[in-house]
């Protein structure tokens, strides 16, 4: 039995190539299947860093999740649709809510974006082995309010610029009651999940 125990730990560790599981029948009587599993085992988590894989990560995303601290002091995180240009979030809501109260309180948000999400496994029964493939990219900042009529008209443009290549008139009625965020990232970080080995 310990033979077996010893025989069974070194094949694990020799897994190069090809992960194998020994079925035992009799003492000496193995049988070997592939299980073509090696590929996941070759994913790891990859920290982006370059600019332009981060701003195409963004780019992808149809919202983003705003990271607020209530009132209490609790954290309140909220998704919404979103504009980006230039290192700078765009954001817009009513102009007064719970929201609006609490960044009057604490204006620093913490704003998350995730795409390209796929389930992989190392096997299809065994639990442990699934895991998500993603990208995600993290931006914290503070949140400061546009006024200015043409300001707020140029923010809603890019804002719209994500979502539709149409042109927009914008009524000053329009303009004066939407609230509109202006998040100047001050840190970033951004990551790829589950990426193959090689990258």
């Amino acid at each position: 039995n310990m033979l077996i125990c010893q025989l069974a730990a070194l094949s694990s560790r020799m897994a190069i190539g090809t992960l194998a599981y020994w079925h035992i029948g009799t003492l000496f009587n193995w049988h070997i299947i592939d299980l073509n599993i090696i590929e996941l085992f070759k994913m790891k988590t990859v920290i982006i860093e370059d600019r332009q894989r981060v701003e195409e990560i963004i780019s992808r995303c149809d919202i983003c999740f705003v990271g607020i601290t209530d009132l209490e002091g609790n954290p309140y995180v909220i998704p919404m649709n979103f504009g980006y240009q230039e290192g700078v979030i765009y954001l817009h809501s009513g102009p007064t809510g719970s929201s609006i109260d609490m960044l009057a309180q604490n204006n620093h948000v913490c704003i998350t974006f995730s795409t390209d999400h796929e389930l992989v496994f190392q096997h299809p029964k065994v639990a442990c082995s699934y895991r998500m493939k993603a990208k995600s990219v993290i931006c914290r900042g503070k949140v400061g309010f546009i006024e200015d009529m043409d300001s707020k008209r140029e923010a809603l443009n890019i804002i719209m610029k994500h979502y539709s290549s149409r042109e927009f008139v914008y009524s000053d009625p329009a303009v004066r009651n939407v609230k509109i965020w202006e998040i100047p990232i001050d840190s970033v970080t951004a990551k790829e999940y589950a990426a193959p080995h090689n990258s």
